[in-house]
């Protein structure tokens, strides 16, 4: 009998979660800072028609967006180098 506690094995998939989950996160909690400063700043303004509120949020995401696709592009391309050489991480 074993009764020794074991431990998870980590390979390469082990932290994947935890990068797509903090990415998840920051697109949620930038959509939601730029709600707030849209809002504020239609306050501030005194524009009837909600226009930041919309606006900022929208050019936030697209941003994040276009950062998320290059980043796991990068990503991409150094496990597809890694596979050529014959390491596996």
């Amino acid at each position: 009998m074993n009764f020794s506690k074991s431990t998870p094995k980590k390979g390469k998939y082990s932290s994947n979660w935890m990068r797509h989950l903090s990415y998840g996160i920051q697109l949620m909690a930038t959509i939601a800072v730029g709600l707030y400063i849209g809002y504020k700043a239609d306050q501030l303004f005194k524009i009837s028609f909600p226009l930041l509120v919309w606006l900022l949020p929208t050019i936030l995401l697209v941003y994040m967006l276009i950062k998320l696709v290059k980043e796991f592009s990068k990503n991409t391309k150094k496990q597809d180098g890694n596979a050529k050489d014959g390491k596996i991480n």
